[in-house]
């Protein structure tokens, strides 16, 4: 049957006149283009309808949100790469010359004769060792030497405005003195990098690692590119094709009539962008303007104009994304005119897609809520540890690329010295967490820290600590109780004995199971973490303790006294004590770096401040887009439903109770949901605290959202069923 459309009203109008002329389940027009373009602009304007209200507010609320979200990751991620690429430079390789028999000096006029074209300069990254008398400083000063075009370096360092925690000074490469010419190399031309890798293969200098800078327009080289990158990509991903499948459910009832009226899909596509941009676009622009305000304004960023081609490259392209992923979208579910003939609509599969990212985004929801509340107890962590070094004076952490064990005996003989002279000095601190290192996992794998625990029951832990540590963190040794390998759990004693023939020096006429001790302190022992680079204290209520006075000779250098200082497990009084000894021993050729533990405990906070603030961005997207999928959810499976909704209501039955079946099935989606994100952070280990009581509120939360979404679905579907509007 064909039936003429009215020439004005709008199509709602349309549709309500439709239906009372019969034709409630096929309409069709014979010819559009006989009726005046009032009706074919009315048709190509209209949105959604009122049931999509609340659905524009998420869609609102997600235009808003992402650009700061965005703003976050950039900004991090820029920092990051400063710190690996200073003043501009897109390259670095980290270079080992400690079996080099040649003078540094020698290599350093090498390396500035290397053919460098104008513009081109590289530069050897050293933290400049602080004396102890500016210990009360809070920034740590990086310092390059340069070698090639170094009027182009000093040009490039006054355009990126270098402050807040750490700055930057520029001096040739000729005035390393005692620095060592091993470390990280950046170079502001990939052209420099064979003929400086040729260099350091004639000077018997190997490379350990390297690396190239990401384009400030690769989107998702930049979003990658920090802590949480791949978890962020996945979130921004998932929220993208989420929102373009919600909206071309949303959409779907307007497709079948502008169908029916001989629109064409491209038109339908381009009306469908638009309509989305006037949602999300205006609170897009404006949220990145904040955001990006309130970013510069609260973080040392080096380059305002490399942040702005960043941000907008990063903004443009989730813009693009989101016009691609709705088009594609769109045509997946876009009707044809012999399936509307047929009776046949795609709503259920707009509703198995939907029940589907969901589910997706209900998972990742989860686990970004765990992750945040992980991120809030290592800050917190964190920030405790570095008040409390700041206390502590100008304690140091020592690095080098120089391995004893693959060196010459001389380089041995070295890290010997230094050692050993520090350690009779009292200015060696020694403290190391050596409980994984004790006990078995399941299945050879390494043990989880519930095994761990289990096993060293009823300790917390196993340290190892000189007395120098002790009277640094003003412990009395009356606090410990001597006991012995008779006292302590049978899995301990053995890997005792059995790391004695690892660990221990062979001339030492001691073993650790004669340096058993017990805490009986009132207070929690401060021990570092193992791999304690950010000076992150554990606080032990009953740790095992190996005490020594005499470390360097009690241990064995290449198995235990050289991976504690790798990890800053030992750490140094001072930086002038350092580089006294380092001269006194031959050791400052091998040594690359020297750093204020105080400052990289800052340092550190401030990294995990902005991780907490990703992750907080994380739970915020991903929530406001599970929230977003529920009601269009509920929306279709109204719509699918409505001859039921409609005689069952009339025959008395609540919405309540007409919704229940359903959403009983929607919670065994959500417990599925709770189970594979509870996986996936067992995996991870960030069952940590109140990590499961999390979970549990947020699948409450979601519960709760899916009921009355369902009610309100159910309220406007009799309603427009009731007007005789499409439902």
């Amino acid at each position: 049957m064909l039936i003429p459309v009215p020439a004005h009203g709008d199509l709602a109008d349309s549709v309500q006149w439709m239906h009372s002329a019969g034709c409630s389940e096929m309409f069709e027009v014979t010819d559009i283009s006989e009726h005046p373009t009032e009706w074919n602009r009315a048709i190509l304007h209209r949105s959604t309808e009122d049931r999509g209200k609340m659905a524009k507010r998420i869609l609102a609320v997600l235009g808003l949100i992402m650009p700061l979200f965005v703003s976050y990751i950039i900004v991090a991620t820029l920092e990051s790469l400063d710190t690996v690429y200073p003043i501009g430079t897109t390259t670095f390789v980290s270079v080992d010359f400690s079996k080099s028999k040649a003078q540094k000096t020698d290599i350093a006029a090498a390396l500035d004769a290397l053919p460098y074209r104008k513009g081109e300069f590289g530069a050897l990254s050293k933290t400049k060792m602080t004396s102890a008398a500016d210990s009360s400083s809070d920034s740590a000063v990086s310092e390059l030497f340069v070698f090639g075009d170094e009027s182009q370096a000093e040009r490039d360092l006054a355009n990126y405005q270098y402050g807040g925690f750490r700055s930057v000074t520029l001096s040739p490469l000729s005035d390393l003195a005692d620095a060592s010419i091993s470390g990280a190399y950046s170079f502001s031309d990939t052209a420099a990098i064979n003929s400086f890798e040729k260099l350091v293969k004639t000077y018997d200098g190997s490379i350990v690692n390297g690396g190239r800078r990401v384009s400030n327009a690769d989107v998702f080289g930049l979003l990658s590119n920090n802590q949480s990158g791949a978890f962020g990509v996945a979130v921004l991903c998932v929220a993208i094709c989420a929102t373009g499948w919600s909206w071309a459910g949303n959409r779907e009832k307007l497709h079948s009539v502008l169908i029916l009226n001989g629109v064409g899909n491209g038109r339908i596509l381009y009306q469908d962008i638009v309509d989305f941009s006037k949602i999300c676009l205006p609170w897009y622009c404006l949220s990145g303007i904040g955001a990006s305000a309130v970013v510069l304004l609260t973080h040392a960023v080096n380059s305002i104009a490399v942040y702005c081609k960043a941000y907008l490259s990063v903004t443009v392209g989730l813009a693009l994304l989101f016009g691609v992923v709705i088009a594609v979208f769109s045509l997946l579910t876009m009707p044809s005119i012999r399936q509307l003939a047929a009776r046949h609509t795609l709503s259920k599969r707009l509703l198995c897609g939907q029940i589907a990212w969901k589910f997706v985004c209900v998972v990742l929801a989860l686990v970004a809520g765990v992750t945040s509340s992980y991120a809030f107890m290592v800050a917190s962590q964190q920030l405790n540890s570095a008040r409390q070094w700041q206390n502590l004076g100008a304690v140091v952490s020592v690095e080098t690329l120089a391995d004893p064990a693959d060196s010459s005996a001389e380089a041995s003989g070295a890290f010997q010295r230094f050692l050993d002279a520090e350690d009779a000095a009292g200015e060696m601190y020694l403290s190391y967490s050596v409980s994984p290192a004790l006990v078995y996992g399941s299945n050879g794998n390494a043990p989880t820290k519930r095994e761990t625990l289990q096993q060293i029951a009823p300790y917390d832990d196993v340290v190892i600590v000189n007395t120098s540590f002790l009277k640094l963190m003003h412990i009395s040794e009356n606090s410990l109780k001597k006991t012995t390998s008779a006292h302590i759990p049978n899995v301990l004693a053995k890997s005792l004995k059995d790391y004695d023939g690892i660990w221990m020096n062979k001339q030492s006429p001691i073993t650790m199971e004669d340096c058993l001790y017990e805490w009986k302190g009132d207070k929690a022992f401060p021990s570092l973490e193992y791999n304690a680079q950010s000076g992150v204290f554990a606080s032990l209520r009953n740790p095992l303790i190996i005490l020594t006075d005499n470390a360097s000779s009690m241990f064995d250098l290449n198995s235990f006294l050289y991976p504690a200082m790798s990890s800053t497990n030992i750490q140094f009084v001072n930086a002038d004590s350092v580089s006294r000894i380092a001269k006194e021993s031959v050791m400052a050729p091998y040594i690359t770096s020297v750093s204020r533990v105080a400052d990289d405990a800052m340092y550190q906070y401030r990294l995990d401040i902005q991780q907490r603030n990703l992750n907080l961005c994380f739970v915020v997207v991903i929530l406001c887009e599970t929230f977003f999928c529920m009601m269009q959810d509920a929306v279709l499976w109204m719509y699918e439903k409505r001859r039921m909704l409609f005689i069952r209501h009339t025959s008395g039955a609540s919405y309540a109770r007409i919704v229940l079946p359903y959403f009983i099935s929607q919670l065994g989606l959500l417990l599925a949901a709770l189970l594979a994100a509870w996986w996936y952070v067992g995996q991870r280990r960030l069952m940590v605290g109140s990590a499961s009581l999390l979970m549990l509120l947020l699948c409450l939360a979601c519960a709760v959202v899916e009921f009355v979404s369902l009610l309100l679905a159910a309220r406007q579907c009799f309603a427009d069923v009731v007007q005789r509007a499409a439902c």
